[in-house]
């Protein structure tokens, strides 16, 4: 179990999952490895695997807390595989078994964005971040519904609240970025997209702060 968390946060996912297998092999009824494993195998794309191993943990789990997040888990995969209405009903599950679970508001944030519901996806940030006002991700999907509504500067003050709370975080450069085009700050707009290009190891971000770039006329070759 150790090993494939160590592998995990190293990003070798393949060698995570195979540890988290033979943990289970010697302990099937370990429930952690089937959260572990659910985790990496979305990670990796594969779903249909992370939904089994998923609700496998949930099926063991005897402890609300940790149901709760698994639930979370369960939303994520629903989401990914295109049930936004399933995705929700996890989320609020989740909140139901631990109400400090301040993940499961972030991600119904992000639904609303999706929505086009600003209003209600800044509430459920609002929510997060009072419960875990170090929530660098809630920060930043906040700016991001922010700048969707149109709220230019105070979207800028979240984005960089979670830049300085994570620096790592590709998707709050990529959203900085998209800000400052706003406000026709190209070289800094520039400065932030590759800097997104950079950290992530999402295809979808890189992809966008590309396309910025070209259309700002920079070469990030």
């Amino acid at each position: 179990m150790r090993l494939g968390n160590i592998y995990f946060n190293e990003g070798k996912i393949d060698l995570a999952i195979e540890s988290y297998k033979k943990a289970l092999a010697f302990n099937p009824a370990e429930v952690f490895a089937y959260h572990d494993l659910g985790e990496a195998y979305i990670y990796k794309g594969d779903l249909d695997k992370a939904l089994e191993n998923t609700k496998k943990c949930i099926e063991l789990m005897p402890d609300k807390a940790l149901q709760a997040r698994a639930r979370v888990n369960l939303g994520v995969i629903y989401k990914r595989k295109g049930d936004t209405d399933q995705a929700l009903a996890e989320y609020l599950t989740a909140i139901e078994l631990d109400p400090s679970i301040a993940q499961a508001y972030n991600n119904i944030g992000r639904l609303y964005v999706e929505r086009k519901n600003y209003e209600q996806a800044i509430t459920n940030f609002d929510h997060a971040i009072r419960l875990k006002p170090n929530f660098a991700f809630a920060y930043n999907n906040r700016g991001h519904a922010k700048l969707e509504g149109g709220n230019i500067e105070e979207a800028l003050k979240d984005v960089n609240i979670s830049i300085g709370l994570d620096s790592t975080n590709a998707y709050a450069y990529l959203n900085r970025g998209k800000i400052y085009l706003k406000q026709n700050e190209k070289v800094k707009a520039a400065s932030d997209f590759q800097k997104a290009i950079s950290l992530s190891r999402e295809p979808d971000v890189k992809k966008e702060a590309e396309h910025n770039l070209r259309e700002l006329g920079v070469d990030n070759g």
